[in-house]
């Protein structure tokens, strides 16, 4: 959670600094669930569960009022963080009555309304609160499930306040004040709208100055994504894109310093993105050979390299075939025509190494494999690995990580990221499978 801080130019004196205004922005949710009989009566004892942090103190304290009310009382049961997700959880997948109301996060809606832990609460919100009124889009955002059904799952139970600064000296300098005036048609002041905002930003930012319209602050986690980066997306008329198709219809993807959204496959390939399928296709009539030397001639001449003629790259290939333990004839062959499962995987490797790209993405790489294929295939990759690139491995199992250690380690349920670690996550998948996470 956290309290994120915007402010324009270079502060050189905190004397210059003042609010503007401050915009609430609701992150997390009361989320329902185990059975619909959750109704309370006076004198019976209303469970909540939370993280342990001063927000679920003060809930306690603001739980008073509803205790006179209604006779309920209510009891916040506290957490701690690092043992928060997985208490929650084993509670869900174990259907406990331990808890009436649990405040998560948003990204837990998919898997736990399709699994029955959520109650579904629509028709009650729409009998009992004017979501535009009170929620507005924070409710499509962060409560409805699937995008677009118009079915909610939570309500809003804690919120972020974005603080926004700016520089005294600038906005009350007369010549500043004339240009904005001539630029933008009304006084340069403290915005009170976004629109406002965007033409504050423009105008000052002034790179040549070290000048910079409008600079946020959050982590490089999934908080900092979800409660920093994405509010100011959306507040400003930002998306994703379009998650059903994916495509892609506002901000842009890059790569070091390079914008690929708009590139076609071949380009991004060239720009350095290599991809190992899970099932690798043959093509007949064409050798390996060839389509290597083609391959990586291609993305010489892409980066302004000389080709490299038959002999160079015959050397090349042989030196890598005998680090992966392969024979010279592999080079004749027909592009996995007639392969084995495990020789195809040994062929994507072989195409890795000759290309060496800057990021190579592995689909589940390991499948179909057998143990002599799958030690080469590792041999490959920890081969290709160093400072200046990277890999992606995609695996539903453990076998290939015993042979590739990874600095980091997701688990991804419905295109959602739900716990991040080390190898120690690997192991627990492999000992407990995944139904900890999916109940």
């Amino acid at each position: 959670m956290g309290w994120h801080q915007k402010r324009y130019g270079e502060n050189d004196s905190m004397g210059h600094l003042k609010i503007v205004f401050v915009t609430l922005l609701l992150c997390s949710f009361f989320l329902l669930g185990l059975s619909a009989d959750n109704h309370k009566k006076s004198g019976e004892t209303l469970k909540v569960a939370w993280a342990e942090w001063a927000p679920a103190d003060y809930l306690q304290e603001l739980s008073k009022d509803f205790t006179t009310e209604t006779g309920v009382s209510v009891e916040i049961i506290q957490i701690p963080w690092v043992n928060f997700l997985e208490k929650i959880f084993t509670s869900f997948s174990g259907r406990s009555d331990l808890y009436d109301i649990v405040i998560g996060d948003s990204q837990w809606l998919g898997v736990n309304s399709k699994g029955g832990h959520y109650i579904e609460l629509t028709e009650w919100i729409k009998n009992n609160i004017n979501i535009e009124e009170i929620y507005g889009p924070a409710m499509t955002a962060f409560a409805e499930y699937p995008k677009g059904s118009k079915k909610y799952w939570a309500l809003p139970a804690e919120v972020d306040a974005n603080g926004y600064v700016y520089r005294k000296d600038l906005f009350e300098n007369p010549a500043e004040q004339k240009s904005f005036q001539s630029k933008y048609g009304y006084a340069l002041a403290p915005p009170k709208t976004y629109s406002q905002l965007r033409d504050v930003a423009e105008f000052f930012t002034r790179p040549e100055q070290n000048l910079y319209g409008i600079a946020t602050y959050y982590s490089k986690g999934g908080d900092g994504i979800t409660m920093g980066f994405q509010q100011v997306m959306w507040s400003f008329g930002g998306s994703y894109g379009d998650p059903e198709t994916y495509e892609v219809d506002g901000g842009n993807i890059t790569m070091e310093d390079t914008d690929i959204t708009e590139m076609s496959i071949e380009n991004r390939a060239l720009e350095g993105i290599f991809l190992c399928f899970q099932y690798p296709v043959a093509i007949p009539g064409v050798s390996m050979a060839y389509f290597l030397r083609s391959a990586l001639n291609a993305h010489r001449k892409y980066q302004g390299k000389e080709e490299m003629d038959a002999l160079e790259f015959l050397n090349k290939a042989k030196a890598i075939l005998s680090e992966l333990g392969l024979d010279d004839s592999f080079l004749k062959r027909s592009i996995n025509d007639g392969f084995s499962g495990g020789e195809k995987k040994k062929s994507e490797i072989l195409q890795l190494l000759t290309i060496d790209p800057k990021l190579a993405v592995l689909d589940e790489t390991d499948s179909g494999l057998d143990v002599d294929a799958l030690r080469t295939v590792a041999k490959g990759v920890n081969k290709f690995k160093n400072e200046n690139n990277s890999v992606l491995i995609i695996t539903h199992y453990q076998r290939l990580l015993d042979y590739i250690k990874p600095d980091v380690v997701h688990l991804m349920i419905d295109g959602q990221i739900v716990k991040t670690g080390d190898m120690s996550l690997v192991e627990k998948v492999e000992k407990d499978g995944y139904s900890w996470l999916e109940k």
